[in-house]
């Protein structure tokens, strides 16, 4: 792991509002550390497939895609990548971050330890799915 984070805070949209700001986090933050190569897993298909196809609807999740294709014009490459839920749990174990705190943590070298096994686990699963 390169880099992980987590913003929480108070309230909640609907859980695809949710995902798009997580993206729009992430890629604020890994812009911050330098990074110009991504690729950009997420497990909510829907939103996946606009960003893919940079479809920008006039609502709030349209709004936060717009920001987030605003932003992905600034590394030099970006692939959208859809996992399924059971192949992302290190992105939901960090998002449920305890002590919850109504901050913003990144890490950039350690972090949770729980996080990095949970990593393992991901990984193994993808390679699973992939052969």
């Amino acid at each position: 792991i390169l880099l992980m984070g987590v913003k929480q805070g108070e309230g909640f949209s609907e859980a695809e509002v949710e995902e798009a700001r997580a993206c729009f986090f992430a890629l604020h933050t890994v812009a911050a550390y330098g990074y110009k190569r991504l690729e950009v897993e997420g497990d909510s298909l829907n939103l996946i497939r606009r960003l893919q196809s940079k479809d920008t609807p006039n609502n709030p999740l349209g709004f936060f895609i717009s920001d987030i294709l605003s932003l992905s014009s600034s590394f030099d490459s970006i692939v959208w990548q859809y996992i399924r839920r059971e192949g992302n749990n290190v992105a939901h174990a960090l998002a449920h971050l305890q002590p919850f705190e109504c901050s913003v943590r990144v890490w950039s070298e350690g972090g949770p330890s729980a996080i990095h096994s949970l990593a393992s686990t991901d990984m193994c699963k993808f390679i699973e799915i992939s052969i």
